[in-house]
């Protein structure tokens, strides 16, 4: 059985409410009779707006879920009925290569992403009904207070807020509108649930009644969301609802409080790891393609190795060390099990497949970007890639977008010859006048990573010549800083303002689901003056997005 047509008419006109509110927020979406669980403006009291003075707010916003943000919150909801499969297949229907996964904007809801959204919400609906006692002992044969409820409680954690009176009694109506077959009202009323815009989105709207023209602070329950889906990509957990539902989220010492406790381990925090893996790029190692001929050693069992390496060193450097991230760009050391530790020539090959700390051999690597999974992932299939590793330098670290070549510009790099090392190939690349502006910025970093080959192995020659790796760092501070190899430009970038500065601001994008706007330049400022005063603590930082003023302020009507 396919999920009926009414909620694939639902999920469609839903789609109009993403984005930002320049005017009043949207009636419920729908025609006629409000459907089930369609989003009304919250009406919690929360505490007066105190933005800071002389700097402008971002708009009211209504922000659609992740793909995984969704599964994450259904799993939360109805853990034993979720499959893995299908969630897999739902993440893949929207795909975001540029930018960040939660990036507001471009969170459409496309027929493919719909589709897909229908059935995965169609058979956990099912499986979770087929075992009613599992979901609350009364629905095996519910009564009218079984029912209420279940609906109470059930939609409290699935529109993480409390359900309207006039929202249960639309729930209840249409489950006894289905009472001659008690598997499909119970199914059907879960779906109602599954696929509401108020599960399907998160919103920044404030309370109702609200004066319009005056900043409008988050309510409760809209500030809980926006903290768990940040610090866990999830949605909020019992505590964190019961501090929205008892007003424990109205000052920033509470928030921080739930920030903190969220971010306390990697097991809650997955969003701060997520905000990792998207910035770095560090899983990206699981789809590389490799030359079988050029590099036979690389396999899935050693894409995986290294791809779990970079989690474990987020990991250790994050909860087990000091959080800092010149650490986490400069470190001496990594995470390796026995495959690894016979792929770098460091520790013990007998390891086993446990992930310990490992000491690297004194001047090869330096954190994150040297690892294999992200050397092995800026690399073409059969050679290094100079121009990828340099752009991927100076866009992710500085914060310094490129252009892309002209359109008359042949783009493509000479490829090996087995005579010439990248260096002596580029220079002949990049003397065209048409390249050499932009290779200028990226080559003198990419050729810093050459003594990681294709896979990320350390060398010291190629083609049977000694690696030249040095060079000076431009157009950033600490300008015309010169480095030997990456290990010291790492360093030298690990201690950059330039590079905390992007940090910063990077951060802010992800926790923002947006790009930095001029009028953030307020907000920008005093993060990146509390990173700094912190030396560049991870954590403190998470802890002064969620407590600057701009994260829970929004802009009035004009």
């Amino acid at each position: 059985m396919r999920p009926p047509r009414s909620w694939i008419l639902l999920v469609c006109a839903s789609a109009a409410c993403s984005g930002s509110i320049v005017g009043d927020p949207p009636a419920p979406v729908g025609s006629g009779a409000t459907p089930p669980g369609a989003m009304p403006p919250s009406s919690t009291a929360t505490a007066p707006a105190t933005p800071p003075a002389g700097c402008p707010l971002p708009p009211r916003r209504i922000w659609a879920l992740t793909p995984a943000q969704y599964v994450a919150t259904v799993r939360a909801l109805l853990p034993a009925s979720v499959n893995r499969a299908a969630s897999d297949g739902l993440a893949a229907t929207l795909s975001i290569e540029d930018g960040f996964s939660n990036q507001a904007g471009r969170l459409d809801m496309t027929e493919p992403h719909v589709g897909q959204l229908l059935e995965f919400a169609w058979q956990v609906a099912g499986n979770a009904a087929a075992a009613p006692d599992k979901l609350a002992p009364c629905l095996a044969a519910p009564d009218e207070a079984c029912l209420r409820d279940f609906v109470t409680g059930f939609g409290l954690r699935a529109f993480r807020r409390e359900l309207a009176p006039a929202e249960v009694e639309t729930f209840l109506a249409h489950h006894r509108a289905q009472a001659g077959d008690p598997g499909l009202a119970l199914r059907e009323l879960l779906m109602d649930f599954l696929v509401s815009p108020s599960i399907l989105y998160r919103t920044e709207l404030g309370a109702e009644g609200a004066d319009p023209r005056a900043p409008v602070p988050l309510t409760a329950f809209e500030k809980a969301s926006a903290l768990s889906y940040f610090l866990t990509d999830g949605p909020p957990d019992a505590e964190l609802l019961a501090a929205a539902r008892t007003g424990a989220l109205a000052t920033a010492a509470q928030v921080e409080q739930q920030t903190r406790r969220l971010l306390r381990g990697p097991d809650s925090a997955g969003g701060l790891l997520q905000f990792f893996r998207e910035s770095f790029a560090t899983t990206d190692v699981l789809t590389v393609m490799k030359d079988g001929k050029r590099f036979p050693e690389w396999k899935a069992p050693l894409s995986a190795d290294l791809a779990a390496e970079t989690e474990a060193f987020l990991r250790q450097v994050l909860w087990a060390e000091d959080a800092r991230l010149p650490t986490l760009l400069a470190a001496d050391f990594s995470m390796l099990n026995g495959g690894l530790a016979a792929f770098y020539g460091a520790g013990d090959p007998a390891l086993g497949t446990d992930f310990r700390k490992v000491s690297l051999p004194a001047g090869q690597r330096a954190g994150l970007l040297t690892q294999g999974a992200v050397m092995a992932a800026l690399a073409k299939n059969n050679d290094t890639d100079v121009v990828s590793r340099g752009k991927f330098v100076r866009e992710v670290l500085l914060c310094q977008p490129l252009p892309p070549p002209p359109a008359t510009v042949n783009a493509v790099p000479p490829p090996p010859d087995g005579k010439r090392t990248q260096r002596e190939r580029m220079a002949q690349h990049s003397a065209d006048p048409s390249c050499a502006t932009c290779h200028a910025l990226m080559d003198p970093l990419g050729l810093a990573f050459e003594r990681y080959d294709g896979i990320g192995r350390y060398r010291t020659t190629d083609v049977g010549k000694t690696l030249d790796v040095s060079g000076v760092l431009d157009h950033a501070q600490p300008e015309g800083a010169p480095f030997a190899d990456a290990v010291e430009l790492m360093r030298v970038l690990a201690r950059s303002p330039d590079v905390a500065r992007c940090f910063v601001a990077t951060a802010f994008r992800y926790a923002h689901g947006r790009a930095p706007e001029t009028f953030d330049r307020c907000a920008l400022d005093r993060l990146a003056q509390r990173f700094g005063g912190s030396g560049g603590n991870v954590i403190d930082l998470a802890v002064a997005l969620t407590t600057d003023d701009v994260f829970f302020i929004r802009a009035g009507t004009p």
